[in-house]
């Protein structure tokens, strides 16, 4: 999950980028954005869960 988590967040950062670049400003670019920045917090979140040492239970 952890290369899914850095795809999504790169995923992310290129569709905020290519919004901003392609389309005029208004409700659609902002939509995208928003779109991006839910995308790039599921990487993160992806990521993040990944990295997180689970505990097992104490014998």
């Amino acid at each position: 999950m952890r290369i899914a988590g850095f795809f999504l967040m790169l995923s992310g950062w290129i569709i905020a980028v290519s919004a901003l670049i392609l389309l005029q400003p208004g409700p659609a670019q902002v939509a995208f954005a928003c779109c991006s920045v839910a995308i790039q917090a599921a990487g993160f979140a992806s990521v993040v869960r990944s990295h997180v040492v689970t505990r097992g239970r104490a014998s």
